[in-house]
């Protein structure tokens, strides 16, 4: 997949779609002490050692596979047997 960074008319219609004039705006709700957080990294670690670095800081985030969360409305994982897939995937059952 190719990288297409946003032009700024892209930026400017996305904005006014959304119904802000600008990115400051938009973040507004978001409180400026954690916008841009300082993140220190000693000098000299390998790009390995920086990714699991990031990985196990990534692990203190928690998601709605943490706690309970009603987002989604009924719409949530549920368990689907794979043999489902494999008895609908057939031709048979095709209209």
């Amino acid at each position: 997949m190719h990288y297409h960074p946003l032009t700024e008319e892209d930026r400017k219609a996305m904005l006014k779609e959304i119904g802000v004039s600008s990115v400051e705006d938009l973040m507004r709700g978001i409180p400026a002490s954690i916008r841009n957080p300082k993140i220190r990294l000693s000098e000299g670690q390998s790009e390995f050692e920086i990714q699991k670095l990031f990985r196990d800081l990534s692990f203190r985030n928690r998601t709605v596979h943490d706690c309970l969360s009603f987002l989604g409305a009924g719409s949530y994982d549920h368990f689907i047997p794979a043999a489902v897939f494999d008895i609908i995937g057939r031709h048979e059952f095709y209209t």
